[in-house]
């Protein structure tokens, strides 16, 4: 899995820049005290092994429920797509090469959700070229299209971190050459699709050396900077006006040559997380920060190794990272980590059978907290203490038929899979899967991830077989260890392909 040490390319997007006279007026500047709320970060759920071999150092994006793996040193296919709620890969597009459809050099990477469009710069052709990705995950033959040519009268400047908006205005930070430093920094711009021009929208001072990342929240109208040069936090509104510099307890006008402070940001909520170094030595950014949306320090998750690249999936409140330790690719789940209330750690990483450590709950208290089934939630399944969840929707969905397609899985003996999604639908009461009855000869074999649920659990059914079954339905029967609970009908529609399935729904619009 790992191929470590490969040294990232540099992408470089020729642009034209018009440039602004510094206005700073309502900016307001403050010094930040100690930054010294730890968490030690020491578990991390692998998916290392549910994902082919993918280099050392790769960008990350979460559309959906859908993980992107962009892998700037893949010399076939470039993206990797992955089910986060089936935690499996559904498919490879992004041919690499310099011809027709395919791309190299290519980065600054942003999403289009009305068009269903995945953008970025192909820096070698001078484009911005997309993929409608619908058509593009389950396709490796897909060809990219072009967005737009762009402009290269003014000179080697790159954008980095696009946040879309519309086809006028795409956010982002733009490096530009400065004749009061005489080198290139980091601005705020505006790129627009329909014409190719890039704008300036960052009229403050300039500051020597400042190379930053963007993340965008409209909803709230802010604009977070931070710097890789300079203990810097930057706050913009989405026109560019400044409205905060926050300086950290690390800051020089004239930092050490060769010493990082921030690299990537998202935004999570009201939240702001930024990878943070504050060394000198190379991948070194082992801290995660957590500010308020006004730029205020709230802790500091710390890692026994670098973080690479890392995004946020609300929808199941995990923190996807790409690491440098031993485990490349995994996630943890934010809030239970920020709580220091996470319960679940990893101990056995290999392959398919990942020991999971859970606080122990006697049979006494399951009886005694015991519910009736489906007590406090929405569920339009059959009647049982399991509901069936539509994991290929933005939001896991109570359904009474489940469709599900096969996958191809190389293990238990098997060459397939259907991955069934249930949820224990209770308050309180923790249930124990004894044993799943198949309707037929059809399957090799049923296993739950886990036999025991505890209330409003989510959780993963497979069935094993040789070959995708024929388009039709089936019942599966879960029986369970109490005997207070009666034996629960699952009604399933089969389908022989997951991942057109999965093309099919999203081509309706459903992303």
């Amino acid at each position: 899995m790992n191929l470590r040490n490969i040294p990232i390319l540099s992408i470089l997007l020729y642009i034209t820049i018009s440039s602004c006279q510094p206005a700073t007026q309502g900016l307001t500047e403050r010094h930040e005290g100690k930054r010294d709320n730890f968490t030690e970060v020491s578990h991390v759920v692998s998916i290392d092994d549910n994902l082919p071999e993918i280099h050392a150092v790769t960008a990350l994006y979460v559309i959906g429920d859908t993980l992107l793996f962009r892998d700037a040193m893949s010399r076939e296919l470039v993206f990797t797509a992955y089910d986060i709620k089936r935690d499996t890969v559904i498919g490879q597009f992004g041919k690499f090469g310099n011809g027709p459809g395919e791309i190299a050099n290519f980065g600054a990477v942003f999403y289009d959700p009305k068009t269903q469009n995945l953008y970025g710069a192909n820096a070698n052709q001078g484009k911005i070229v997309g993929f409608h990705l619908p058509e593009a995950i389950p396709n490796p033959d897909y060809d990219a299209f072009e967005k737009c040519k762009m402009d290269f009268q003014n000179g080697n400047n790159a954008i980095t971190s696009p946040y879309f908006i519309d086809d006028t205005t795409v956010i982002c930070s733009v490096y530009v050459p400065d004749k009061e430093t005489r080198g290139l920094i980091s601005r705020i711009g505006k790129l627009n699709l329909t014409d190719s021009r890039v704008d300036i929208i960052d009229s403050t001072k300039a500051i020597a050396k400042s190379r930053c990342r963007i993340a965008v929240s409209p909803e709230k109208n802010v604009v977070f900077s931070v710097d890789d040069k300079h203990d810097l936090i930057k706050i913009f509104n989405t026109e560019g006006k400044p409205l905060s510099y926050i300086y950290g307890p690390d800051y020089e006008a004239d930092p050490p040559r060769g010493k990082r402070f921030f690299s990537d940001l998202l935004i999570s909520g009201n939240k702001m997380l930024a990878t943070y170094s504050g060394e000198s030595t190379k991948n070194s950014n082992k801290n995660i920060m957590i500010f308020d949306l006004d730029g205020n320090y709230l802790k500091t998750l710390r890692f026994p190794y670098s973080i690479n690249s890392f995004v946020y999936h609300p929808g199941t409140d995990r923190l996807y990272l790409n690491t440098d330790g031993e485990i490349q690719f995994g996630y943890l789940n934010l809030q239970e980590t920020l709580d220091g209330q996470a319960t679940t750690h990893l101990k056995n990483v290999k392959n398919d059978k990942m020991e999971i450590e859970e606080p122990t709950v006697t049979d006494k208290n399951d009886k005694d907290n015991a519910t009736t089934p489906n007590q406090g939630f929405n569920s339009n399944s059959s009647s049982g203490i399991l509901t069936l969840m539509d994991a290929i929707t933005h939001y896991p969905t109570p359904v009474d038929t489940l469709n599900i397609g096969a996958y191809q899985y190389s293990d238990k003996g098997a060459k397939y899979a259907y991955s069934i999604a249930v949820r224990n639908d209770t308050k309180t009461d923790t249930v124990y899967i004894d044993s799943i009855i198949l309707p037929d000869n059809s399957f090799l074999k049923a296993e739950p991830k886990m036999d025991r649920l505890k209330p409003g659990v989510l959780t993963t059914i497979w069935l094993w077989c040789d070959k995708p079954l024929p388009r039709q339905n089936y019942t599966i029967t879960v029986k369970y260890k109490d005997d207070k609970y009666p034996s629960q009908k699952l009604q399933l529609k089969l389908h022989p392909s997951g991942a057109q399935l999965y093309e099919d729904y999203h081509s309706k619009g459903h992303y």
